[in-house]
């Protein structure tokens, strides 16, 4: 079954915006059809069976799904910060747009054509390397739009294993809620553990999160993220490093940026990297205290050094049934 690649920029992942869950999937879907040689003036059809197809359901779903999101699309809008357009004061201007400068739904051939709006078009192309790509099959059992905009956000920051602390305000937008809607704490706490509770059951990711508090105010969360698609390959062993281990390969991968590319790019996506050597040297011992992560490291822990280390097979008495030569610098 052929993948259905969702490429969007990050700056669209963190923007403000509200889409129902159908809105929400019709907007992926034209996503997964944009190329980038795409234009104002391309148009995008989205047909009731591939609709159905896509995220399980039958075609009569499908049809009112269509009809419905086409119904309410044109009128959605979203902002987010424009980072290379500074203001007076050096903050990125806030820019707004509608998704859609055209969409219809067309009843007797059971399908949506739609255009994007000017806007839209740059941040669904791969920019640079501030953009994230998912596969939307992975995604198509989500019952929520909180849960999708929870997923991207998360997709966003796998390759780091974990978020940095992201405010409970910031949050919220990543989720589509309304900044100036009030949300109590322990209700957004219930909507977010759902969502994940959606995500962990049904995608690729796994995740968890921690509240940080300030006294007793909760002032923001972190989340720690793993990939099934990686921890599953049956050729990588389980890694859990020491204190001692995470100190040495922090160091030795950070010190191997300027040579290897493929260390760079992956150390690139901690936000520490913006900041300082020994930001991102932190970072990343606290990141390989976690066992998913360490091991999601596994081929890059490899080209500076390290070495998966074997069990000894022992007798019922617990004698070691084959000498084997370990290396003191691992543990299991």
């Amino acid at each position: 079954m052929p993948r259905e690649l969702v490429t969007k920029s990050n700056s669209l992942i963190k923007a403000s915006y509200s889409l129902s869950l159908v809105e929400q999937r019709l907007v992926l879907l034209a996503i997964t059809q944009a190329k980038d040689t795409i234009t104002e003036r391309t148009e995008l059809v989205i047909s009731a069976q591939h609709y159905a197809e896509v995220f399980g359901v039958d075609l009569t779903t499908s049809y009112k799904a269509l009809k419905s999101g086409a119904d309410n699309l044109f009128e959605r809008q979203f902002s987010y910060e424009e980072e290379e357009l500074l203001d007076k004061h050096g903050n990125p201007k806030v820019v707004k747009s509608r998704w859609v400068s055209q969409v219809a739904y067309k009843d007797s051939e059971g399908y949506v054509s739609l255009k994007f709006a000017p806007a839209v078009i740059p941040l669904t192309k791969k920019l640079r390397e501030n953009f994230t790509v998912y596969d939307l099959r992975k995604t198509n059992k989500l019952k929520s739009s909180y849960s999708y905009r929870l997923y991207e956000f998360l997709s966003s920051w796998k390759n780091a294993g974990q978020t940095p602390l992201c405010s409970f305000a910031d949050l919220k937008r990543n989720l589509g809620m309304e900044s100036d809607r009030v949300v109590r704490i322990d209700n957004f706490k219930r909507i977010l553990d759902k969502s994940l509770l959606d995500i962990n059951a049904t995608t690729n990711l796994s995740a968890r999160y921690e509240q940080k508090k300030r006294g007793r105010t909760v002032v923001g969360f972190v989340f720690y993220i793993s990939d099934s698609t990686v921890a599953a390959l049956p050729s990588t062993p389980i890694v859990r490093l020491n204190a001692d281990q995470r100190y040495k390969y922090a160091e030795a991968l950070v010190s191997a940026m300027s040579s290897d590319r493929e260390i760079n790019q992956r150390l690139c996506r901690f936000p520490e990297s913006q900041i300082s050597y020994e930001a991102l040297k932190q970072a990343l011992r606290k990141a390989l205290a976690n066992q998913e992560i360490a091991t999601e490291f596994y081929p890059l822990l490899k080209k500076v050094g390290y070495k998966p280390r074997r069990r000894i097979p022992r007798d019922e008495d617990g004698k070691p049934i084959i000498e084997d030569t370990i290396s003191d610098t691992f543990t299991f």
